[in-house]
């Protein structure tokens, strides 16, 4: 995702974050396939990630959720973040 920023740097809100290269950028939406070992606690930390990631990119994680959502439920909630 690096491409949709520049790779030079400047300082928001006190910390350092890669300079806008477009004025808008995509807003980020993750559906995510569990292990048979992923809990809660792993699910916050890759949710987190992509929180930081959409920080980075100057956009926003609008949609976070598993593959084991039935498809509609998808959908319906991509299209209404």
């Amino acid at each position: 995702m690096i491409p949709i920023v520049h790779p030079y740097f400047t300082i928001r809100a006190g910390k350092i974050h890669h300079k806008k290269r477009y004025k808008t950028c995509p807003l980020l939406g993750v559906l995510i396939e569990k292990e048979i070992d992923t809990d809660e606690e792993d699910l916050e930390i890759v949710q987190a990630i992509y929180e930081r990631v959409a920080i980075e990119m100057v956009s926003s994680l609008v949609f976070f959720d598993s593959v084991e959502r039935p498809p509609k439920g998808v959908a319906y909630a991509i299209t209404n973040h």
